[in-house]
This record gives C-alpha cells, sequence and structure tokens, in this order.
C-alpha cells in the first residue's frame, strides 16, 4: 500500500467528532516519520519531515525498519494500531528500537515529541 505519515498529527479535517474530539487531535504529536511496509510485514522509515524530531536528532535512516515503540514489538501491526503508539502529547518521549537496513543490530531512539509541519 502507500505510505501511511505515521507521527504526524492527522489533518484538522480528518476528524469530525466535535469540539472535544478535534482539541485533543491537535495537542497529539509525533516525530515526523513516514512509513511503509516491506514484504515481511514491517515498518520501514520511508521519508522524514524537515525540521522534525526524527531528522533533527539524526540517529534515524530511510530504510531504517522499525523494530519496537516503548519496548512493544510492532512487526505485523497495522498502521491503525501503529499511530497511536507514536503519537502523544507534546514534549513528550517516545522510544523507537530501529534496525538498519543490512544489519542486525538494532538501536534505541529516544524522541520528544513535536508539533510536525506536513
Amino acid at each position: 500500500g502507500a505510505p501511511a505519515p505515521v507521527g504526524q498529527a492527522p489533518e484538522a479535517g480528518d476528524a469530525n467528532q466535535g469540539h472535544a474530539g478535534a482539541a485533543a487531535a491537535d495537542m497529539m504529536c509525533g516525530v515526523g516519520i513516514t512509513f511503509g511496509r516491506d514484504k515481511k510485514g514491517f515498518f520501514v522509515v520511508k521519508a522524514l519531515a524537515p525540521n522534525g524530531p526524527a531528522a533533527l536528532a539524526n540517529l534515524i535512516l530511510v530504510h531504517d525498519t522499525l523494530v519496537a515503540v516503548d519496548g512493544r514489538n510492532v512487526k505485523g501491526s497495522r498502521y491503525d494500531e501503529l499511530t497511536p503508539m507514536i503519537l502523544g502529547p507534546e514534549g513528550s518521549l517516545v522510544v523507537l528500537s530501529l534496525r538498519r537496513a543490512g544489519s542486525t543490530q538494532v538501536v534505541d531512539v529516544h524522541l520528544r515529541r513535536a508539533r510536525v509541519g506536513i
């Protein structure tokens, strides 16, 4: 399927759940990573939002494989299951466990969620 912008707050027009739902969605922030899927069902970094937390950390590369979010294995998860794991309140921390392309080593990257321009 097409890459989904995971780790970015939905646009205002996406959720018509009334005032409270829209306000809650506005407060959810991500880390500025767009993921795709590989043939084995893993999420793979497809793009980094310029000036987003992931790009600014300078520790995440396109083609890295996402293994876990905050210690929770994400292999086989759906996009709609991954998104709430990555999104959270602005300024809160999230730990992404990533495996470099062509490597078996997994690195934990600690990121602070922030508003990311789409």
